[in-house]
């Protein structure tokens, strides 16, 4: 027996209250909502030739993702996952705000003062949604670590195989610094093997072994999959707001699958991890003032094809980690914060300060394109670029995503409007 939500209902469903609130604009997005037994399932068009199904459990003795698949127009769905729970760690330290910086602390040091892992608890199972006309967010169940609280939120969008996977949490201490795990884990999932590409682009894929312990890996493009015999599933962080700024960025293993790594019996999965001491420098992790919401996020993917089709998916939100190329541009990088004194090095003839991976895309014209738009009797009507970089530039575009970052300034896993408190910043 199925039921679409209505506007607003509440109800009881295997003693579990919930409520559910289908707005007007998550209907526009074609994005369907329906009461399943003891749960929903939701469904939403991946393209004009698939959607996407996503059964979740609200029954506390079931595991919370019943199954994720893909089903062709006007057919069944094939589950690609069954059985799933969410793996998170939220690790809690201290931000120094007797640094004058405070806040916004570039030099500063969270993991050489006391800070403990504790794993981000699943409460009471419930139902939120909302939405616009592009997306719809369900929120499935309260969660928890330490001082923190907040929801566990799946949102989907439509004609993209992407769902957004978050707890978003705060907490009223202050000063605290932070970093996160997260990923999914069954007992049974259904995957077959497991598909990266290794920090040299090459695909590698190892059958999946169900005793095998959790394993980091350090992978290029920052997503792993899990294959089945229905598609496959791959995880991926927000590239923009996952990484914590760092003088240099190195890849420090931000993958990881195998069993147990929520803890004994939590099953085998898959998952973004960060490192806690990063490169044992200023590991300066994320901002969490009080009252503020931090998103603790990860993306999944799913496809009715193998692994690898599922990796060459996420390839392509970032085009592979390179700039779009325009014609008759070169790609240039520059150190976010010495972009001045860099600039005026170069006007003195002198060379670049820069050797730092520490980048912001910048174009500037190439010969020919100089020529082209040189006036007639005068000079090339270009702008002096800002500053020159030893690290990789070319006319193709920049190196891996992975190995950049912006330092300069605070970050923080913030989203919430008019909080005056400065944002850390990374463009990684």
């Amino acid at each position: 027996m199925t039921r679409t939500l209505g506007l607003i209902r509440a109800g009881c469903i295997g003693g579990v209250l919930w409520l559910g609130v289908a707005t007007t604009g998550a209907a526009d997005s074609g994005v369907k909502v329906d009461e399943v037994e003891a749960g929903v399932r939701v469904t939403w068009p991946i393209s004009d030739a698939e959607s996407g199904s996503a059964v979740f459990s609200l029954d506390p003795a079931k595991p919370l993702i019943e199954s994720l698949g893909v089903a062709p127009a006007g057919g069944n769905a094939t589950p690609v996952a069954a059985g799933l729970n969410p793996v998170m760690h939220l690790t809690v330290g201290s931000r120094d705000l007797k640094n004058p910086a405070g806040w916004v602390a570039f030099f500063d040091n969270p993991p050489q003062r006391p800070h403990q892992t504790h794993p981000v608890l699943v409460g009471k199972r419930r139902l939120v949604v909302s939405g616009d006309s592009s997306r719809t967010t369900v929120s499935v169940a309260e969660v928890s670590a330490a001082s923190f609280r907040g929801d566990l939120r799946f949102t989907f969008y439509s004609k993209s195989p992407l769902i957004r996977a978050e707890a978003v949490v705060s907490t009223q201490e202050d000063g605290r610094a932070i970093v996160y795990d997260v990923g999914f884990a069954g007992v049974s999932p259904g995957w077959g093997a497991i598909d990266w590409n290794d920090t040299a682009g090459v695909p590698k894929e190892v059958a999946l072994d169900p005793n095998s312990p959790a394993t980091p890996l350090a992978v290029s493009g920052r997503a792993i999959a899990a294959e089945s015999d229905g598609g496959a599933l791959a995880v991926f962080p927000e590239p923009h707001r996952f990484f914590y700024p760092q003088d240099e960025a190195f890849n420090l293993q931000f993958v990881w699958h195998g069993r147990d790594y929520g803890g004994p019996s939590s099953g085998y999965g898959i998952g973004i991890r960060q490192s806690i001491t990063g490169d044992k420098r200023f590991v300066p992790w994320f901002n969490a003032p009080p009252g503020t919401q931090q998103h603790l996020g990860v993306f999944l993917l799913l496809t009715r094809g193998d692994g690898r089709r599922a990796l060459d998916a996420v390839a392509k939100y970032t085009r592979g980690d390179r700039f779009k190329a325009l014609a008759g541009y070169r790609t240039f990088t520059s150190h976010y914060v010495s972009v001045p004194r860099s600039a005026s090095s170069i006007a003195r003839g002198e060379p670049s300060s820069l050797g730092h991976r520490h980048t912001r895309g910048m174009r500037w014209p190439t010969r020919n394109a100089m020529r082209r738009r040189k006036p007639s009797g005068g000079t090339p009507s270009v702008g002096r670029p800002q500053a020159g970089c030893r690290c990789g530039s070319s006319a193709g575009g920049t190196g891996s995503a992975s190995r950049r970052s912006m330092s300069g300034g605070g970050r923080s896993l913030s989203a919430t409007p008019g909080d005056p408190r400065p944002l850390r910043r990374s463009c990684r």
